[in-house]
């Protein structure tokens, strides 16, 4: 976004300025040659056997590659980096969003939405929490102390308040079953809870389990303390109608750009030959995404 207005990136000068970067660092040698066809199997196997130097992704993942590279090299270190400015002093947006995995609705055909909804409010109580990210008590995790009837305050820091983590434990045999997995998705997978099931809030404290301690504690503090670390913003919700044309004009733009990136970046496609894949882009619809999201925005207001 752009002052309250929403734009469509690759279709606007500076965008070029992104494809250069990642031209001239495939140039160099410092982008991976096979970035266009790896599959994340590969790019974790190669982070995780020193092959990889940098990634813009979930910081999580480098607690898992460091783990495996740990095992040959005490030393090696994948961590989070400050976020640099960019030409008009902007920083990069970060899309962790707390406990806030996603969104969820109901069908409009639901046959009975009730129950839905009755289901939904009770994921969010303190047993609803408990139960949808540490699994089963008694048979996944120990609770220590006493939990909550009800939570008052349902800002991040009023859950975490009323959801003390320090209460709460793994059995000592789960945590053993899973210790040697690449990381918590192991458990998740296996108990159906978290981000790998139909969670509502996250309790990141189940995810921290296997984390080294300690080091892993001041990335956490750098995300949560940093302000140009923050909640990216969710777009605007377009209308049956927009939707089935966001659909139509983002395949065909997609079509015509996405070869286009991959082709600067590998040096068969010029920056002013991009121009050209723009303008087609514009052509196939473009610019009509940006009304249809400026649209949805205004609805909003």
């Amino acid at each position: 976004m752009d002052g309250g207005k929403w734009l469509f990136g690759p279709i606007h000068p500076e965008f070029k300025d992104v494809l250069d970067y990642f031209a001239r660092a495939y140039a160099e040698g410092i982008l991976d040659p096979d970035f266009a066809i790896t599959k994340a199997d590969q790019w974790h196997e190669k982070n995780s056997s020193g092959k990889g130097l940098y990634c813009w992704e979930n910081m999580n993942f480098g607690i898992r590659w460091n783990l495996a590279l740990r095992e040959t090299n005490p030393d090696a270190t994948w961590a989070p980096m400050y976020v640099l400015e960019g030409k008009k002093g902007k920083r990069a947006i970060d899309y962790a969003a707390g406990r806030v995995l996603s969104g969820w609705v109901i069908g409009a055909n639901t046959k009975y939405p009730e129950r839905i909804i009755k289901l939904l409010d009770w994921m969010i109580t303190p047993l609803g929490l408990d139960v949808t990210n540490w699994g089963i008590e008694g048979v996944h995790y120990t609770l220590k102390g006493t939990r909550p009837e009800t939570i008052e305050d349902y800002t991040i820091a009023g859950i975490d308040k009323a959801m003390d983590k320090s209460q709460r434990e793994l059995l000592p045999e789960v945590y053993e079953e899973f210790a040697e997995k690449p990381d918590f998705r192991a458990y998740q997978s296996a108990t159906g809870t978290g981000q790998l099931d139909f969670c509502l809030l996250a309790d990141k404290a189940v995810t921290y389990s296997w984390d080294p301690p300690g080091e892993v504690d001041l990335w956490y503090e750098q995300n949560a303390s940093d302000p140009g670390l923050h909640v990216e913003v969710l777009p605007p919700p377009p209308t049956a109608e927009e939707l089935e044309r966001i659909k139509d004009i983002q395949t065909n733009v997609d079509s015509i750009l996405d070869p286009a990136y991959d082709k600067v970046i590998i040096g068969q496609m010029s920056l002013d030959e991009y121009d050209q894949a723009v303008k087609q882009a514009i052509e196939a619809g473009a610019e009509e995404l940006e009304t249809i999201y400026n649209a949805a925005e205004a609805r909003l207001k």
